[in-house]
C-alpha cells in the first residue's frame, strides 16, 4: 500500500510518498512539489492535516466499552463542554482503553465544518481529492513516535515556513496544541529588509545558513535581531504554558532547523527552566523538515479509532461514493447470478427426487398390483401429476380430525411406569413405591359439533413410601419428563405423612390414521 501526505506550508507543498509492507515503512520520495500526482497511473491514498490554529483538542475519560455508546456519549460530553453549534462543527476521536481504571479514555478533536470546506475547496483547486483529512498535531505525534518509538512525554515543536506548531505530549498521546503564525518565512523576509541592498531575494536563504544567531548583533540586522527576539518570546510563553501542568520534558524539534546557524539553541536560551535537555531524532535531518508530511501518510496506516478523519457525513469523499457504489453492483450482480444458480438447482433437484419416486411407485406396482399400473398408465396424465394429486390428498387427510387416540393409551402408560429407571432403582434398593390409586381420564376428545378438538388426558398417581428423599426425586423426574408428560402443563403434586399424589397430562404425538 502507497500513501502520500500533502502539507501546505507556504510558500512550499511538503509532500511525502510512503509505501507500506511486510518490512515496515519505506520512504519513496521527499518532495516540494506535487507534480508527481499529476503522473498518469499514480496511484496511492493522499491524505492532508488541518492545522492546529484550527482545531479544538480535549480528552476525556469514560467508563463505556461498547462503540456505539461510546460515540453518543462523547457527542453528549462535546456538546456541553462547548461554546460551538453542534451543527456547525465535526469532531474525530482518537480511543484508548485503559484496562487499569477499566474506562476508555478519548482525544476528542473539533474542526469548524467552514474550515474543513475551505480547506476541500483549494485541494479542489489544484484538482487534488484527498482520501483523508487528518490534523496536522496529530500527525507530528505519528512522526515523533516512528522516530521515537519509546517517546511518552516531550515538548515537540516544528519549524514550518508559514508558521510552528507546538505540542505537549504525555502518555505518547497528543495532550495539547498551539500554532504560532509566521513562521521561517518571516524570518527571512526579515532578514531581506536589513540586505535587500546588497542580495537578491531568491539569495537569502543561502545566506542565512550562513548567519549565527547566537553571535547576532541589531546593529547589522535590526529587522532580524527584531523578529528573531519576538519569535523566541512566544515561543517561551507556549512552552511555560505547557510546563505549568506538566514537569519539565526534554524538547524535539523538527522542521527547517538549518534556516540558520544554531538556530535550536538560540531557542532554547529562554525556555531553560521549562525543559530537561533536548533531544534529537534519529536522523536523517531530511525528513524532520517533512516531519508532517510523513505523520501525515503514517495516519492511514492505523485503525479507525486511533486516527483522525474529518472527511465524514457531508464531506465523504465522492470517489468514495463511487467505489462503494460500483462495490454494491457487483455485490448486487453476484446476489443474483447466487440466487438464479440455488432455483436452478432446486427445480433439477425437484425433478430427480420426483423421478425417483416415480420409479420406486413404479417398481412396487409392478410387483404387487399391476392392474393398478396399468391402469394409471392408461390415463391421460403423466405419472408425474397423478403424484402430485396423491401428495395432496394425503396433505388433505392429514388436516381432517384424527379418530385414532393421538395420546398414550393405558397399557402404553404402565409399561412405562413399570419400567421406568428411577422406581426400578427404588425397588433394587429395597424401598419400591407402593402404588395406592391411578386414574386415567379423557378429559377432551373429538366430538359432534367440535370434531377438531384434540384429545387430552389427565393422570393421576396416588402412591406411599417411607422414604421422603425417594418422592422426591420421584416429583424431580416428572417435571423433567419430556417424551411422556407434557411438562407444558401444569404438574400437580400433593404430600400428606408418607402419601403422595402426582398429577399431569399425557403428551400429544402426531395423528395417524391406518
Amino acid at each position: 500500500m502507497q500513501t502520500v501526505g500533502i502539507h501546505k506550508d507556504h510558500p512550499h507543498f511538503l509532500v511525502a510518498y510512503l509505501r507500506f509492507n511486510s518490512r515496515g515503512v519505506e520512504i519513496l520520495g521527499l518532495d516540494s512539489g506535487v507534480k508527481l500526482l499529476y503522473k498518469k497511473g499514480f496511484r496511492g491514498k493522499i491524505i492532508t492535516g488541518l492545522s492546529g490554529k484550527d482545531l479544538l483538542i480535549r480528552h476525556f475519560s469514560l467508563k463505556v466499552k461498547k462503540k456505539r455508546h461510546l460515540e453518543k456519549a462523547l457527542q453528549f460530553q462535546s456538546e456541553t463542554t462547548s461554546h460551538l453549534p453542534p451543527d456547525l462543527v465535526l469532531s474525530a476521536a482518537l480511543l484508548y482503553e485503559n484496562k487499569q481504571e477499566k474506562n476508555t479514555e478519548a482525544t476528542y478533536i473539533t474542526a469548524l465544518k467552514e474550515e474543513i470546506r475551505s480547506h476541500l475547496n483549494f485541494y479542489s483547486s489544484l484538482e487534488i481529492s484527498p482520501d483523508r483529512v487528518a490534523a496536522v498535531p496529530q500527525a507530528l505525534v505519528r512522526y515523533a513516535l516512528w522516530k521515537y518509538p519509546g517517546l511518552q512525554k516531550g515538548f515537540f515543536v516544528d519549524l514550518g515556513s508559514s508558521e510552528w506548531t507546538c505540542l505537549w505530549i504525555e502518555k505518547g498521546r497528543l495532550k495539547k496544541s498551539f500554532s504560532l503564525s509566521g513562521g521561517v518565512e518571516e524570518l527571512l523576509e526579515a532578514l531581506w529588509e536589513d540586505r535587500k541592498k546588497t542580495l537578491l531575494q531568491k539569495e537569502v536563504e543561502e545566506v542565512a545558513k550562513q548567519i549565527d544567531v547566537l553571535q547576532l548583533k541589531s546593529q547589522l540586522n535590526p529587522h532580524l535581531y527584531q523578529k528573531l527576539t519576538e519569535k523566541r518570546k512566544e515561543l517561551a510563553k507556549v512552552i511555560y504554558a505547557f510546563s505549568r501542568q506538566s514537569p519539565s520534558c526534554p524538547i524535539f524539534f523538527t522542521g527547517r532547523t538549518d534556516v540558520f546557524v544554531h538556530l535550536r539553541e538560540y531557542l532554547l536560551e529562554s525556555i531553560q527552566d521549562a525543559i530537561t535537555t533536548e533531544k534529537k531524532l534519529p536522523p536523517p535531518l531530511e525528513e524532520h523538515k517533512y516531519a508532517i508530511s510523513i505523520g501525515l501518510a503514517l495516519e492511514e496506516t492505523l485503525p479507525d479509532d486511533q486516527s483522525i478523519q474529518f472527511l465524514q457525513h457531508e464531506f465523504f469523499p465522492r470517489k468514495n461514493w463511487k467505489k462503494a457504489g460500483w462495490f454494491s453492483l457487483c455485490l448486487f450482480l453476484c446476489s443474483l447470478l447466487g440466487s438464479a444458480s440455488l432455483w436452478t438447482w432446486s427445480q433439477y433437484a425437484d425433478r430427480y427426487q420426483e423421478q425417483s419416486m416415480i420409479q420406486s411407485i413404479d417398481k412396487l406396482l409392478s410387483r404387487h398390483d399391476p392392474e393398478l399400473k396399468a391402469s394409471l398408465m392408461a390415463e391421460k396424465h403423466p405419472v408425474s401429476t397423478i403424484l402430485r394429486q396423491w401428495m395432496k390428498a394425503l396433505e388433505d387427510i392429514d388436516k381432517q380430525p384424527s379418530y385414532t387416540l393421538t395420546v398414550p393409551k393405558v397399557a402404553e402408560l404402565l409399561d412405562w411406569l413399570s419400567h421406568h429407571p428411577l422406581l426400578t432403582a427404588f425397588a433394587d434398593q429395597g424401598d419400591p413405591i407402593e402404588w395406592k390409586n391411578m386414574s386415567y381420564r379423557l378429559v377432551h376428545f373429538p366430538k359432534i359439533g367440535s370434531l377438531k378438538e384434540e384429545y387430552k388426558v389427565q393422570v393421576d398417581l396416588e402412591f406411599a413410601t417411607n422414604n421422603s428423599t425417594n418422592a422426591r426425586k420421584l416429583h424431580e423426574a416428572l417435571l423433567k419428563e419430556d417424551q411422556f408428560i407434557d411438562t407444558k402443563q401444569a404438574i400437580g403434586w400433593e404430600a400428606s405423612s408418607q402419601h403422595y399424589k402426582a398429577t399431569f397430562f399425557l403428551k400429544q404425538r402426531a395423528p395417524h390414521d391406518f
